[in-house]
């Protein structure tokens, strides 16, 4: 699950540098935008795993909810990334 998980955060950090590129915005810095976006994809799906199993089975999150706040803090990291990398 973990391996996968890593090649599908960054299968879509590559596709999505190279749709940026394709469409005539490249990124400045593309190995960095794929590490960032695969990284926070990855420790969100992370995150997500550990609120299923600590809040969602004992009745705290719902489903939504817990995919909701995994995908907020993918976000989150990623927005504080690009802010890190100068993209402000």
């Amino acid at each position: 699950g973990e391996a996968w998980a890593l090649v599908g955060s960054l299968a879509t950090a590559v596709i999505g540098v190279g749709l940026f590129a394709l469409f005539g915005h490249p990124l400045g810095q593309p190995g960095a935008f794929v590490l960032l976006v695969a990284g926070s994809g990855f420790v969100g799906c992370q995150i997500d795993s550990i609120l299923g199993e600590l809040l969602e089975n004992r009745g705290f999150l719902t489903k939504g909810s817990t995919n909701f706040l995994g995908m907020l803090s993918s976000a989150l990291m990623a927005l504080g990334g690009l802010w890190w990398l100068g993209a402000h």
